[in-house]
């Protein structure tokens, strides 16, 4: 009887360690943002050459067309989100976009690329099936993006 509820006891607290240990490592990977694009919910235009100056800073940017090919524009959705979360989007035309290093990896336009002291962390990508939904349905795209911001950084 006792070796049953010592195993039991043993069993809970390795279950407990699991646990934590996974909430630990899922919140880990998610970043800061710079407390500068906290405000109002808006986007602010930025260019190639301020995007070098905020290399230690961690930002989303949303990179867009001059034309939306989508049943409802994208830039709708991402503002729902800012304006719900009271977060600011730093974005730029896809011709200023690939006059940056992000071009060598993100090829499509529109997208929205989360970055961390100027290293890409995730992006929607234009031309992925699975991320289609996420421009379309402000819930999609919270869901998808709260898996990689997390609070303010200062």
């Amino acid at each position: 009887m006792k070796k049953k509820i010592v195993f039991i006891i043993v069993g809970v607290i390795v279950a407990m360690a699991v646990v934590t240990y996974t909430l630990y490592k899922t919140n880990n990977n998610r970043i800061g943002i710079t407390a500068d694009y906290y405000g109002i919910g808006e986007f602010i235009e930025t260019t190639s050459e301020e995007l070098l100056k905020k290399s230690d800073q961690n930002y989303v940017l949303f990179v867009y067309n001059n034309y939306c090919t989508f049943k409802i524009p994208c830039d709708e959705i991402f503002l729902s989100y800012m304006k719900n979360n009271k977060i600011n989007f730093l974005s730029m035309t896809f011709e200023e976009f690939k006059k940056t290093t992000f071009y060598s990896e993100v090829k499509y336009a529109p997208s929205i690329i989360v970055v961390k002291n100027n290293k890409i962390i995730a992006y929607l990508d234009a031309e992925k099936d699975d991320d289609i939904l996420k421009y379309q349905d402000v819930d999609e795209f919270s869901k998808w993006i709260n898996k990689y911001i997390n609070g303010v950084t200062k």
